[in-house]
This record gives C-alpha cells, sequence and structure tokens, in this order.
C-alpha cells in the first residue's frame, strides 16, 4: 500500500498545471505550431520580466511556464533578443552574482502596455468574425499570440507559488493551496463559458 502524504509539492502543482493547459491549447484537431514573429517574442521576453528581474534562464522558464511547455526558446535564442530590448532602453542589464539580471524599464512597460491594447483589438475583431465558431484557444494559433496581461499574471503566480513553497510555513502552504484549488476551480468556469 502506498504512503500518502500532505506535503505541498511544488514542481508537482506545477506540472499538472502545464498539462493541463498545454492539453487545453493542443485541443484543436490538426493545429499547426506557427513560428512566432521577433514582435511576439519581444512582447513574451518583456512580459516574462515584469513580476520581478530575472536571469535570460528564469526568462525562458518563465515564458515556457506561461505558454504551458509550448516555448521552444533556450536561453541562448533569448539572450540576443534581451541585448536587443538592452539597446533599445526597453530592458536594462546588472551583473549580479557572476549573471546577468534583466529588468524592464518604463518605456518597455508602455510597449507591453501598446502590445496588450494590440492584441485585444485584434483578439476583439477575430471573435467578431468568428462569433459561434469554436476553434480553442480563442481563434489565435501561435503559441505567444495571447494577450500579455495572461503571462504577467501566469509569472506573477508562479513566483507566489515558488515563494510559497520555499519559505511559507505548514500553515501558509495549506492555505495557499486552498486558493490555488479554487483558482484552478475558477479557470474551468472561465473556460466551460466559452
Amino acid at each position: 500500500m502506498a504512503e500518502t502524504t500532505n506535503r505541498f509539492d511544488l514542481s508537482e502543482t506545477l506540472a499538472e498545471l502545464k498539462d493541463f493547459v498545454r492539453a487545453r491549447a493542443g485541443a484543436v484537431a490538426g493545429q499547426t505550431q506557427h513560428k512566432p514573429t521577433p514582435e511576439q517574442i519581444q512582447t513574451a521576453v518583456l512580459s516574462a520580466l515584469v513580476g520581478s528581474p530575472k536571469t535570460a534562464a528564469q526568462v525562458v522558464a518563465t515564458m515556457s511556464l506561461a505558454s504551458a511547455g509550448g516555448t521552444s526558446l533556450s536561453s541562448a535564442q533569448v539572450h540576443p533578443v534581451l541585448a536587443r530590448l538592452v539597446e533599445a532602453k526597453l530592458v536594462t542589464a546588472k551583473n549580479k552574482d557572476d549573471r546577468k539580471v534583466f529588468s524592464i524599464t518604463e518605456l518597455g512597460r508602455e510597449l507591453l502596455d501598446d502590445a496588450s491594447a494590440k492584441v485585444s483589438e485584434n483578439q476583439a475583431a477575430d471573435d467578431s468574425a468568428n462569433a459561434g465558431s469554436k476553434t480553442g484557444w480563442g481563434s489565435t494559433k501561435d503559441w505567444l499570440q495571447f494577450d500579455p496581461n495572461f503571462m504577467k499574471a501566469a509569472a506573477k503566480l508562479a513566483a507566489a507559488v515558488s515563494d510559497v513553497a520555499k519559505t511559507g510555513t505548514r500553515a501558509q502552504q495549506e492555505k495557499a493551496t486552498k486558493v490555488l484549488e479554487e483558482a484552478r476551480r475558477q479557470l474551468h468556469v472561465i473556460l466551460a463559458e466559452g
């Protein structure tokens, strides 16, 4: 008989979250993955930096979490994007413990807000044009073509869950588990609304 435990397992919880979102995102039969545009990658990188400063590897991990593992970018692929963003003054870079840590600037936040508004406008137009048709994740097929606010929220949630898992007391972890379970239920409600 297997022994059960009530310990909170962050990696198991995040794996379940990624599996669920991946299953939902891939629910469209015959849906093909399209290569993201440089603008989409830039938006994703900026979104990943909203919650807190991050290394390139942390940016990749945040993008992977927010896209349910749909990203196939590596740190080596993200570094040139980060360099261009630093050059454009959308991101700053500082050395910390022999690693470069990147932060979004106010100009970067403004660009991200503009991108979010543009995606919202495009999604509204797509929704009007495709009223009544179910195509999975909205009417978009690109893994990065979703509301950047979703990525920001997912990144902030992942950071908070990680903090609770690393430094929270048992009682705090139990409270956090209830919050996460309720959030999961509410997300199902949202999906059911169509």
